[in-house]
């Protein structure tokens, strides 16, 4: 009997296994479902607060709760979800897009909006494919549909918050994970074109 053969078998089967472990934890790491905080805190002072202070006064706003982009076939109901800087996690599930919370509601004021999802198929899979020409509309809890056009894609690295600025003209970025093993973010940014009511 080869006892070499068999020890470089058994080397092979433990280096397999253990590979296969760990893309196991990486996909339920990835895939599982977080809670979603309950203290998202959306009154008029954490508004306004968020808007550099602005008043609020004429100022169309609402916290998005529905995001359509015709161009790629995305119609998806959009929930707040929070950002952890600390150990650098979004919350997510297999159903919906989320609203950044620590990011502007949707408004004709100043600022980023975020809307985020995993890149699967039937979520944000699509958002890459996003291209100039293409326009994107946010429904709103205010009853304001908020309504975008194409301005830039790009890839950015995870721990990369300029998107929560709150200065700047009025936008919409939308953003998914990319690259291998997920390790970039393609941030897709619109101008906003225009608000109407429902």
């Amino acid at each position: 009997m080869n006892t070499k053969g068999a020890i470089n078998n058994r080397q092979t089967y433990v280096v397999i296994g253990a590979i296969n472990f760990f893309v196991m934890v990486m996909f339920v790491a990835i895939l599982w479902p977080q809670p979603i905080p309950e203290n998202m805190d959306t009154t008029v002072a954490v508004v306004r607060e968020r808007l550099g202070g602005a008043a609020l006064t004429n100022i169309n706003l609402g916290i998005p709760n529905r995001v359509v982009v015709d161009s790629v076939g995305i119609d998806l109901p959009v929930r707040t979800g929070s950002y952890d800087t600390a150990d650098q996690t979004w919350t997510l599930d297999t159903q919906s897009a989320f609203y950044a919370d620590r990011s502007v509601p949707a408004n004709d004021s100043n600022g980023s909006t975020l809307i985020y999802g995993h890149a699967r198929y039937g979520l944000f899979a699509k958002v890459p494919e996003i291209t100039e020409g293409s326009t994107a509309r946010v429904y709103t809890d205010s009853g304001k549909v908020f309504s975008y056009t194409f301005l830039s894609s790009r890839e950015v690295k995870p721990d990369d918050t300029e998107i929560f600025a709150t200065t700047g003209s009025p936008t919409l970025a939308l953003q998914t994970c990319s690259g291998p093993f997920d390790t970039y973010r393609t941030l897709v940014s619109f101008n906003l074109s225009g608000v109407s009511s429902l």
